[in-house]
């Protein structure tokens, strides 16, 4: 991370949004999170598949259901194979949530797998992470220990989980 930050979001204080190396825009934040902490809420008006053109610009909700754009931080947060957050459903709200402990001047990501499931599209990983998959695809593709590992952190989907017929311990 080089520069300063490009712009401010509309807490105005924690997460701005800066240039990667490689990777476009990403959400970076100034402060703190402990594991399990929220960090965001996702925002923007769910489509159906079929209103879909650019599959890497919408978050996949449910089995056709797909969260567009909003305009604010949520559209910036990049894929990582070793992300630091999590996506979760939480009282009708989707959450980013720290997965581990974050520093502040972190970018902050997560794995876009985990929330996708169908078959519906597949892209290039650039994460540059040690252990990059080379390749974002479904839930299902990704190594057992893996899934287990985000099934037990709860930012797994149940529509995620339903199709995979893999079950959320609790």
């Amino acid at each position: 991370m080089s520069g300063k930050p490009s712009k401010a979001f509309r807490d105005g204080k924690s997460l701005f949004l800066q240039e990667t190396d490689g990777k476009g825009q990403g959400v970076f934040t100034l402060r703190h999170y402990e594991a399990g902490g929220k960090v965001l809420c996702f925002n923007g008006n769910i489509v159906d598949l079929d209103e879909v053109e650019d599959h890497g610009k919408y978050l996949q909700v449910g089995k056709r259901n797909f969260l567009g754009s909003s305009g604010e931080e949520d559209d910036f947060i990049n894929h990582s194979c070793e992300p630091n957050c999590g996506v979760t459903m939480r009282q009708g709200k989707i959450l980013l949530i720290s997965i581990r402990e974050i520093q502040p001047k972190e970018e902050l990501t997560f794995d876009y797998s985990t929330w996708m499931a169908y078959d519906y599209w597949e892209m290039d990983c650039i994460c540059k992470d040690p252990h990059c998959r080379k390749k974002i695809k479904d839930f299902k593709y990704l190594p057992g220990e893996l899934r287990q590992k985000y099934i037990d952190l709860n930012v797994v989907p149940d529509y995620v989980l339903r199709e995979n017929k893999y079950q959320q311990k609790g």
